[in-house]
């Protein structure tokens, strides 16, 4: 059975990685079932054969102490792993969309308690463990006051979004100061743009109302790192590493479910394990360091 959920996880993680700004304009697999429709035109992701979606967003799902220790001692196996290799670890967990934007989720979705099972392992390997963990959420829920940090009709942070979880990773991972997205200017790269949800949806022609940027102020030479670092995860990862570049001096990704330590080049420095909100429980029960 998990097997089978592993194979689903990965084809709609595919799915969702190539639905970028340059998306085709239909595809075969578009199913509305998989949108929830919230307010003035955005749109959620809600396919719970993919990841934990609405049950997180309304806090009937936890986890129990005990959960959080097996996963601690997950994820210190695989830095140990990594240090074997002289290398440092890394835990990133993405925040999901309808957790940065609540109020824009239907009046008819009620939450039990915000506080998510992100939140709540977050603070157990912040209080009980040494691991190095980001986790982005505060400061994006801060930047959303002046900053669309999601597009509306796709699963995935935009540009500005990616930037503040960048501000975030090189916090933890390098003790740097962080820049803030108000001193920094973006240029509009594409209009008009519809994402995967609008794409799940089969009405990209009238939800095209997202705008795609990229960073347009230049990162300084003292602002980056000469570190190689490696992501491994699910398309959040793949999508953050245009930014990550600017500040490392090398960028290499692997998809969570073709991941194998061999894949760490040797000249890697960091090993970042890279987790949407929705598949938390993936470091409940994958094992990176045993492939």
């Amino acid at each position: 059975m998990r097997g089978s959920k592993k194979i689903v996880a990965f084809l709609m993680a595919l799915v969702l990685s190539v639905l970028a700004c340059e998306a085709p304009a239909r595809v075969a697999y578009a199913n509305a079932n998989e949108v929830l429709k919230g307010k003035d035109k955005w749109l959620f992701y809600k396919n719970e054969s993919d990841g934990v979606n609405i049950p997180e967003y309304q806090g009937t799902v936890r986890f129990s102490k005990s959960t959080m220790k097996k996963i601690a001692s997950n994820l210190k196996a695989m830095r140990k792993a990594v240090k074997k290799r002289n290398m440092r670890f890394a835990v990133m967990i993405t925040p999901a969309k309808e957790i940065i934007y609540p109020e824009f989720m239907p009046d008819s979705i009620k939450r039990k308690t915000t506080v998510t099972r992100a939140d709540q392992l977050v603070k157990y390997l912040r209080e009980n463990t040494s691991l190095t963990v980001v986790y982005p959420k505060e400061d994006m829920m801060a930047a959303k006051e002046n900053h669309q940090l999601f597009y509306k009709t796709d699963t995935h942070w935009n540009t500005k979004g990616k930037f503040v979880a960048v501000q975030e990773l090189r916090y933890q991972l390098c003790g740097a100061e962080k820049t803030s997205i108000d001193d920094v200017k973006f240029r509009i790269s594409k209009r008009h743009f519809a994402g995967d949800l609008a794409t799940l949806l089969g009405q990209r022609s009238n939800y095209s109302v997202d705008t795609c940027y990229k960073l347009k102020t230049k990162v300084k030479k003292s602002e980056g790192t000469k570190e190689n670092i490696f992501f491994f995860g699910d398309s959040f990862g793949s999508d953050i590493s245009e930014l990550v570049d600017m500040y490392w001096k090398k960028v290499s990704f692997s998809h969570i479910w073709q991941f194998h330590m061999s894949n760490i080049n040797s000249n890697t420095d960091i090993v970042v394990w890279e987790c949407a909100e929705r598949y938390i429980d993936r470091l409940l029960w994958v094992k990176p360091y045993n492939k």
